[in-house]
């Protein structure tokens, strides 16, 4: 393994084990740590693993450390990426950066999927690159239609729900009456989904 993919790899053990720590209780045992941790180790492993046999069968040699390369850093990508819009979200109190972070998530699968497959073809960079983009397309349509039929929205936030520390906020915060003004525009639409959702039970009734 090359130094450049130990730095990767130490950096998502530490930022997943930064994350249980905030999650778990203080003075957790070992048992809420070690699961995951291992787990994210052989995932990471047989994903690139998997590839490297990709690898041997399109190319006739097996490759490993590429495909570990690449997803090791689309995974502190994705990591870092969601941290920066959600607090960015709270900093600037813009909430469609929390909101996009989903639609993200796709676009970064569909480039972690698109570059291995690059490794294997090499050559065909732009023909898997168009394809990949426009799957990524497709499916960020397919969820934000699906999202707007079921909640009219096309997010699956309602609001950026991710609180950081006050020192980070870098907009004057607003009185709870303009919280209140905001808030009484949602009272129509939620009205019109509970009625939807009460004819939708009484026709499942019948």
């Amino acid at each position: 393994m090359s130094t450049a993919c130990a730095r990767r790899d130490g950096g998502l053990l530490f930022w997943t084990a930064a994350s249980l720590w905030l999650q778990n209780l203080p003075g957790s045992g070992w048992d809420k740590y070690l699961p995951v941790l291992l787990g994210t180790t052989f995932g990471v492993a047989i994903w690139s693993a998997l590839w490297g046999l990709g690898s041997k069968l399109f190319q006739g040699h097996f490759r490993f450390t590429p495909h570990l390369r690449v997803v090791l850093a689309f995974i502190l990508a994705r990591l870092s990426l969601d941290l920066l819009l959600a607090l960015a979200a709270f900093a600037l109190s813009w909430p469609l950066l929390s909101h996009i972070r989903g639609w993200l998530e796709i676009a970064l699968f569909a480039a972690l999927l698109a570059t291995p497959v690059s490794l294997l073809l090499p050559g065909r960079e732009r023909t898997v690159g168009l394809t990949f983009g426009a799957l990524c397309l497709l499916a960020v349509g397919i969820t934000g239609a699906l999202g707007w039929r079921h909640h009219q929205r096309l997010f699956d936030e309602l609001y950026a729900a991710t609180l950081s520390p006050p020192a980070l906020r870098l907009v004057e915060a607003k009185p709870v009456s303009a919280l209140l003004d905001d808030m009484r525009p949602l009272r129509t639409q939620l009205d019109r989904q509970a009625k939807e959702d009460e004819e939708n039970d009484s026709a499942a009734e019948r």
